[in-house]
């Protein structure tokens, strides 16, 4: 069954253990990704499946130094510096400011996730985790810019 809802992210206003997976693509850095993760364990059922890319140092690097741009997003320079500087500030204060995004290490991730109670968490490079072998897919990423991920994506389990 699928059914389409309009609502906070933060604040989902399902039952617990509802959910047998959670998809979320290029969400996460726009959103109070603490809250966001925590909502998305609360929801999954038990051996439930979380999927998420998360946009790492290393895009909002490549986007300051290249300009390159693969969206309709006017500046995205400026929005890699903000989120760059936004990264900054809550890596040393613990502070995220509401509506500032965030970029995020693949490992602090992974930790954050395991903190909260997800495990058997793989992580790899935007279009690297494959669970069928027979299915060929592409990167739309590098995987890194100056050695730090650019895009990557998650998989755990509740």
């Amino acid at each position: 069954n699928i059914s389409l809802s309009s609502t906070s992210i933060e604040e989902l206003p399902f039952l617990d253990n509802s959910f047998d997976a959670v998809f979320s693509y290029s969400v996460l850095y726009y959103t109070d990704f603490k809250k966001t993760v925590k909502e998305f364990y609360r929801v999954l059922k038990p051996g439930g499946t979380l999927y998420s890319s998360v946009i790492g140092l290393g895009w909002c690097l490549n986007r300051i130094l290249t300009n390159e741009n693969f969206t309709s997003e006017n500046n995205v320079r400026n929005f890699a510096i903000n989120t760059l500087l936004s990264s900054i500030n809550y890596f040393f204060s613990g502070q995220q400011r509401k509506g500032r995004s965030i970029a995020l290490t693949q490992n602090w991730f992974n930790k954050y996730l395991k903190s909260i109670g997800f495990k058997n968490i793989i992580s790899a490079p935007e279009g690297n985790i494959n669970l069928d072998k027979n299915l060929k897919t592409q990167s739309f990423y590098k995987p890194k810019y100056m050695n730090l991920s650019n895009v990557f994506e998650i998989l755990a389990e509740k």
